[in-house]
Parts: C-alpha cells; structure tokens; sequence
C-alpha cells in the first residue's frame, strides 16, 4: 500500500514536473514570425526627402499628402498606398514611383480623390492607380483608373 502511494506520488510530481517545464519553456525555442505591421499612417506635407519602403506598407493616408516643392517622396517595389476618403496625394515636388513586374506599386483606396501632380514631377513605371474618384484636366492631372 505505501509502495503503491509513493508510485502515484511520484508519478504526480513527474507530470507536474513535465506541464511546468512544457509552460515554463522560453518562448525562443519556437520560431516565430516577427510581428507584422497592419498599416502605416501616412498624412501631412513632406518636407524633406523620403521613402516608402516594403516593410511598411500599405501606407495609408489619413489625411492628404502634399509633397513639397524640391523634395522627393520614393516609393519601392511592391508598397501599396491607400486613400481613404477625399484625400489625395498631391506632388509638388517629385514622386518617383518605380515598380517592377513581379513587384508593382499600387495606389488605391475608397473614395478618395487620387494622385495629383501639380507643377511637380512623377515617374511611375509598373505601377497601378484604381478607385481614384475625379479625373479632370485643370490645376493637377487628376487621376482616374489608368494603369501604367
């Protein structure tokens, strides 16, 4: 009878044992994916040169985005830019938007009003602006779905 206590009690700290080592072991012991960023805000002027680069995107504008005149907003290979409702991207400046095939630009959004280069410069090469709601030729270039 005793042997048979100690059996059980032994066996019960051993399981123990085992459920506080399974709990208790450093979480780098399994790999894990690094975070993943949801979105990042974008807004505002931008008044000294930058990038949008992939590990950021998308990027979203929360409010309209007006690019500076003599600065220069770069976007790379694969970024996605979102509009959100009536705002824009305005360039004043330079925008060079170069995709690639396997890794395209992207500008959408919902129901916001586009890209406008407004006496600024725009390289856009394999990239896609969609879902832009004016197109009209006065002041900027409004954009409209037209794909490059």
């Amino acid at each position: 009878m005793a042997f048979r206590r100690i059996a059980l009690t032994l066996g019960f700290c051993l399981a123990l044992a085992a459920l506080l080592g399974v709990a208790l072991m450093p979480v780098a012991a399994f790999p894990q994916e690094p975070p993943r960023r949801l979105e990042t805000p974008l807004g505002g002027v931008i008044t000294q040169s930058m990038t949008l680069d992939l590990a950021g995107s998308p990027y979203v504008l929360n409010t309209s985005v007006v690019v500076t005149r003599g600065v220069t907003l770069t976007i790379e290979p694969g970024v996605v830019v979102q509009g959100t409702a009536w705002r824009e991207l305005r360039v004043l400046g330079t925008l060079n938007a170069i995709g690639t095939m396997t890794q395209p630009i992207t500008f959408t959004g919902s129901a916001w009003l586009g890209l406008v280069v407004d006496s600024g410069t725009a390289r856009l090469r394999h990239a896609t602006i969609e879902y832009a709601c004016y197109s009209a030729p006065t002041g900027g270039v409004y954009t409209h779905p037209i794909f490059w």
